[in-house]
């Protein structure tokens, strides 16, 4: 019964670093063509460097460095703004389940819950209306030295900006789906709906604490412990479950990230 769980989990590690990949390839797109190896290289070793530094910075400099003809400092803005897309997925649902669990533990009654998340719904279309609208920074900087590096955000449609967004919700689900599944193998005794809950606030508190590595790994355990602790006891499963999420999305591709990293050579322009 528990292999079953982590069977599908596995499955969907592929298909999440692949969706991943496929949100570089299109966003560096209309500057320079990339196949989906070498996107799919790129997104594995950002994990790797990102063990060295902090998860951000690696991929930012991995898929960076990974250009030949486009300006790095460009691409890192390029790369910037679909790790934004997947920030803002996070923070919205965690939104959502951090409602749902006040609700859950009788903090707030059903009409507060109602009125909390018609508000959340509000901010949540301000958010996405902002970030489709994100080829239109480069206005901030007119006549201004920094000008050049943000005027070329006008190639990005809003049809476009919004296929990343929906790429990043695919990844969140596909990675809340494993965490799920991890919950079911490890038995953590709860309803289904109440960890899909608490999965979602782990995920948006994740999101908006520091990416560096070692402070990242005692967040995972302190956020998982805090929120699922709530309504259950099961210390070691919980730890179980949120320390092989986090090896099955960081260790494995960014094993496979060390192996093109140590045959790689950066271009620098």
């Amino acid at each position: 019964m528990i292999q079953l769980p982590l069977f599908f989990c596995l499955l969907l590690l592929p298909i999440n670093i692949g969706i991943e990949s496929v949100k570089w390839q299109q966003l560096i797109a209309p500057f320079e063509k990339q196949n989906g190896y070498q996107a799919f290289r790129s997104v594995c070793m950002g994990i790797t460097i990102g063990f060295t530094v902090s998860p951000v910075i690696g991929d930012l400099a991995a898929k960076s460095s990974s250009l030949i003809l486009f300006s790095k400092i460009k691409a890192a803005v390029v790369a910037f703004i679909g790790n934004t897309a997947q920030l803002l997925v996070s923070i919205i649902m965690g939104g959502f389940g951090c409602i749902l669990l006040l609700y859950c533990q009788q903090l707030i009654n059903e009409q507060a819950m109602i009125m909390l998340m018609f508000a959340e719904t509000i901010l949540s279309i301000i958010f996405i209306s902002a970030y489709l609208n994100v080829n239109k920074l480069y206005i901030l900087w007119k006549r201004n030295k920094y000008t050049s590096y943000f005027y070329f955000l006008r190639k990005f449609s809003r049809n476009f900006l919004a296929t990343q967004f929906i790429l990043s919700g695919l990844r969140y689900i596909i990675f809340a789906s494993q965490f799920a599944l991890l919950a079911l193998a490890f038995q953590i005794q709860l309803p289904m709906q109440i960890i899909i809950i608490c999965i979602a606030v782990i995920l948006g508190i994740q999101s908006l604490l520091p990416n560096i590595i070692l402070v990242e790994i005692g967040v995972r355990g302190a956020a998982s412990l805090f929120v699922f602790g709530l309504f259950t006891g099961q210390h070691e499963a919980i730890l179980l479950t949120t320390y092989s999420l986090w090896f099955l999305n960081r260790c494995i591709p960014g094993i496979v990230g060390w192996l093109f990293l140590i045959r790689y050579k950066p271009v620098f322009a």
